[in-house]
């Protein structure tokens, strides 16, 4: 299915040209032109405030170039938004943008990010300063387009400044903007007529000859609001009425528009009013257009004239081809005409949607034809366009169409009722697809008793319909047992049947792969695939492949999944070529293999860019995959707040669905990362939390939780939660007991992925109660099953806390004289997770970022990995066969990360009170290396200073 190309208005590119002269805010202007280097300008207020004035007298005197686009509803789409961005930036005449059009119509998953960046790459060049105003942002704001408005002002260079003009608060990270400074905020209270403003209004561009305390009180009723202002004046001229509509001149602003808008509307001619009244139902009018509704052949002429006589009409563009109403304007002039003439606003509705249906313009052709009274034209258009936008991911839209058609319609129309349950049951809102499936199928049954009956093969496709939504909603709120009810019974293998053939086979593969029968999904997966290729669906043959995807991941094959998601993709681009959420989930599970791979800033692209839509219409494990995989980007890049809001933002699935294994999933994943970067000061008070979230789960850490017979999520994630606590509480003996069973399950189920997890933590767990011989033997097992599939962050993602395992295993090895593949490995996972030396300034003082930890965003890269000479020295506690003086009572259990040989010797001198320098001149080393060995020290024993570190040590018999 392929999309019809961006058509862009040019008309959108420039300004609003002024409909007459204008007060100058000066007042404005001087604090916008001497504002700082702030990345974005934020002009916020209601309706009638004037922002286009000041975006547009402000464009006049800016030093530099300028880009102006004036967005609209439909431009609430990414891939539109860009294509206006690149055109707008384009007209400046310095942007060439081929680079970014390239990218944008490259075909496949829209890559927002590329997009962005690519025109970022052309600014950054530029010998000028750039501005790029976005008028009317309001109309757009959605989390799709917020995050491509959130990259323009990420990455916005020194010379690039971006201006918005919007009703509302847009969604974007306004209050970090504000922290750090990037933000300059425009006011309603900014935006409003002080007294100077409206007496020039007033008195040098109207020519009302009116008193300062006339303006004044006029000024005060109004409460600066400009387009009140405007409308008063035209109740003005009369100056004998003046005081009277002065004192009755009421402060409630919507009744002002209506009164006054009602005034100027019985003083215009019968032809226009008439033309007012009619195209009042459009929300953007031409000429052509104008003509089409009235009849008339004179709506140039009369919108030329309404401009003139500046009755609330804004041009669009320089040539006076399209325009609007003020808003305010043309909700009374639509309230009149349903008040006056209520039968015409169907018959103009239709209409207009026949005349954008004609142009190409689908979306607004469907949305007038639904204002109309002809539902079943509405009908019929919606029956043409609704799969291609819920194969498009834009499932909302559907849904929001489907409840604006008349019951009477909709409830006859089998074909509307099942878009609307696909659409319904990929945002998981089963329980609404429950009720209309319910309605449906009775229905079907009456009519079958009925006079009329449909035709055999009719009711037998409707039911089979029925059947295969049932499956599919019963798949994806975790009803297993009904699942496996209603796919037992198989589809006919007639071609007719193909499409719901293959769509059980897709639901019976996710069934499948829940219960851990990963064949019998890779089975029923290519299935799949031969059905939908029958039926001619790419987007079944797409869900087959992400099916089949999910079930290797599951398996460890990291390079085999990659491959089928390449081949879907391709898929993807060939047959569908448009920015679909079928796209979106090939990315995600593309982003989680980059992901594991340690290639961060690939994995971020495909998986942030894809965020909006999975989330909105995509399976349960691929939404929750996706969030985890972002959170675990986050988190190595250092970005813990980003961390909090992604978890956040994927516990809304729970909470809107209730799906229990969600809860579980990502409350281990949470755990998880925050174990990983615990520091040692805040540990006691972070595993009180962490236990208590345990208990919330419903996790008894008093025992540990019999193993059941077949392979059940629940029971995974509830034991890895208990066993990971246990551990960081020094609990090894019930750990142990806890994680062998849990491998054998894992491995019982062919989830080899989960195998290597548990069998890790194993490793950790072994040498932290000191049997450093089996912990070894069994971390070189999993490095031996990982190494094929080039596992990195399972390693990583242990964070800190697993870093004497490595050290103690490269030690090992080295005196093992093992095969050098383990080695590189494990040479590798040091580099990345190795603590840089601090930094000092001039005074001696440690830089903060100096000390924290920065995992590594790019691969480890074995061959390559090299030892630094701290590394060379002596190994952590239990590692190195020498036992260190003064350390026999020193056991795994008191400290996570035992001290070093090296620090060991730092701490005795330190507590015998030597500074840095003469512990350094002791030792032979630096000054620097001290003071980094005594950072580390102060870490690992959770001290704030060198006394309370001798301190600890003592009661710790380290000293």
């Amino acid at each position: 299915m392929k999309t019809s190309p961006v058509t862009i208005i040019q008309t959108k590119l420039f300004p609003p040209v002024s409909l007459s002269a204008t007060v100058l805010r000066e007042r404005l202007l001087s604090s916008l032109l001497k504002q700082g280097p702030a990345r974005l300008t934020l002009l916020q207020s209601s309706a009638g405030f004037g922002k286009s004035t000041v975006l547009a007298q402000w464009r006049d005197r800016l030093a530099g170039a300028s880009a102006w686009l004036s967005l609209d509803k439909d431009d609430a789409d990414p891939g539109r938004l860009l294509n206006y961005l690149i055109a707008a930036l384009q007209a400046t005449g310095l942007i060439n943008g081929e680079e970014a059009q390239r990218c944008l119509d490259g075909g496949g998953q829209l890559r927002a990010h590329d997009v962005v960046g690519c025109l970022i790459n052309e600014i950054v060049d530029l010998d000028q300063p750039l501005t790029l105003f976005l008028d009317d942002y309001h109309l757009v704001d959605c989390p799709e387009v917020a995050a491509v408005i959130q990259d323009l002002i990420n990455f916005s260079p020194a010379n690039f400044h971006l201006v918005i003009a919007s009703r509302t608060m847009p969604s974007l990270p306004v209050a970090s903007l504000r922290a750090s400074g990037g933000i300059t905020e425009i006011s309603e209270a900014d935006m409003r007529f002080d007294q100077q403003e409206a007496t020039r209004f007033f008195l040098d561009l109207r020519g009302l000859d009116l008193s300062t305390l006339e303006v004044q009180e006029l000024n005060r009723k109004t409460e600066g609001w400009i387009a009140g202002l405007q409308l008063a004046t035209l109740s003005l001229q009369d100056a004998e009425q003046r005081q009277r509509f002065i004192d009755g001149f009421r402060g409630d602003i919507r009744a002002v528009a209506d009164y006054l808008a009602a005034e100027v509307l019985s003083q215009q001619s019968q032809e226009v009013q008439n033309f007012l009244l009619k195209t009042a139902v459009l929300e953007r009018v031409n000429a052509e257009l104008a003509d089409r509704l009235t009849g008339a052949a004179n709506g140039q002429k009369l919108l030329e004239q309404l401009e003139e006589s500046n009755l609330f009409l804004v041009p669009l563009d320089d040539v006076r081809r399209w325009y609007r109403y003020h808003h305010l304007f043309r909700d009374f002039l639509l309230a009149r005409l349903q008040r006056d003439m209520p039968h015409q606003i169907s018959r103009l509705s239709l209409k207009a949607s026949q005349w954008f249906l004609d142009k190409g313009m689908a979306e607004e052709a469907i949305n007038y034809a639904l204002e109309s009274d002809e539902a079943h034209h509405a009908a019929q258009l919606l029956e043409t366009h609704a799969l291609a936008l819920i194969y498009d991911g834009r499932l909302p839209q559907v849904d929001r169409w489907l409840r604006r058609v008349p019951e009477e319609i909709y409830s006859h129309s089998y074909r509307l009722r099942s878009y609307h349950c696909w659409a319904l049951m990929h945002m998981g809102l089963w329980q609404k697809t429950d009720r209309i499936l319910d309605n449906t199928e009775r229905d079907l049954h009456r009519q079958q008793q009925s006079h009329d009956p449909l035709s055999e093969r009719r009711a037998r496709l409707i039911q089979a319909e029925i059947n295969v939504l049932r499956l599919a909603n019963a798949v994806i709120s975790d009803d297993f047992a009904g699942a496996a009810r209603l796919g037992a019974e198989p589809l006919p293998d007639e071609q007719e049947f193909s499409y719901f053939a293959g769509t059980q086979a897709n639901a019976m593969g996710f069934l499948s792969m829940s219960r851990s029968e990963l064949s019998q999904a890779l089975a029923w997966g290519q299935k799949a695939l031969v059905r939908h290729r029958q039926s001619g669906s790419v987007y079944g043959q797409v869900y087959a492949h992400v099916l089949m995807g999910l079930s290797l991941l599951a398996r460890g094959a990291l390079r085999e999944t990659l491959e089928l998601m390449e081949a879907a993709e391709r898929l993807v681009i060939n047959e569908l070529n448009h920015h679909g959420f079928s796209a979106a989930m090939i990315n995600v599970l593309k982003g989680s293999i980059y992901y594991e791979w340690n290639q961060l800033d690939r994995a971020r692209d495909l998986v942030a860019d894809s965020l909006a839509l999975v989330e909105e219409c995509a399976a349960l494990d691929i939404r929750n995959l996706a969030f985890v995989t972002l959170a675990g980007i986050e988190q190595a890049q250092g970005h813990e707040q980003a961390v909090h809001e992604c978890y956040e933002r994927a516990l809304v699935s729970f909470r809107e669905r209730g799906i229990d294994r969600t809860r579980l999933y990502l409350g281990y994943q949470q755990i998880k990362s925050s174990l990983a970067k615990a520091e040692h000061g805040t540990r006691d008070s972070l595993l009180t939390a962490l236990e208590s979230q345990a208990a919330e789960l419903g996790i008894d850490l008093t025992s540990s939780e019999p193993a059941p017979p077949q392979w059940n999520d629940g029971h995974y994630y509830r034991t890895l939660i208990a066993a990971r606590l246990w551990l960081a509480r020094g609990n090894t003996s019930q750990t142990l007991m806890a994680l062998p069973a849990l491998q054998s399950l894992t491995r019982k189920a062919g989830r080899e992925a989960m195998a290597l997890e548990v069998g890790l933590l194993q490793a950790r767990t072994l040498l932290q109660a000191g049997e450093r011989q089996r912990a070894f033997s069994c971390a070189l097992e999993v490095l031996e099953a990982s190494r094929r599939e080039h596992y990195q962050r399972l390693f990583l993602d242990e964070g800190d806390q697993a870093r004497s395992l490595w050290l103690g295993l490269q030690q090992y090895l080295q005196e093992s004289s093992n095969p050098a593949p383990v080695s590189e490995q494990v040479d590798g996972i040091l580099a990345a997770t190795r603590k840089p030396q601090p930094q000092y300034d001039r005074a001696g003082v440690i830089e903060p970022s100096a000390t924290a930890i920065e995992p590594s965003a790019t691969a480890i890269e074995p061959s390559g990995a090299s030892r630094s000479a701290e590394d060379q020295e002596p190994l952590a506690d239990g590692v190195d066969e020498k036992p260190l003086a003064g350390s026999e009572q020193t056991s795994a259990h008191d400290l996570v990360e035992p001290l070093s040989p090296r620090e060991s010797s730092v701490l005795s001198l330190m507590s015998r009170g030597q500074s840095n320098k003469q512990i350094a001149s002791e030792l032979s080393l630096s000054v620097n290396t001290i003071r980094w060995h005594v950072s580390n020290i102060l870490s690992k024993l959770g001290a704030s200073n060198r006394t309370e570190a001798v301190t600890r040590a003592r009661e710790l018999s380290l000293s």
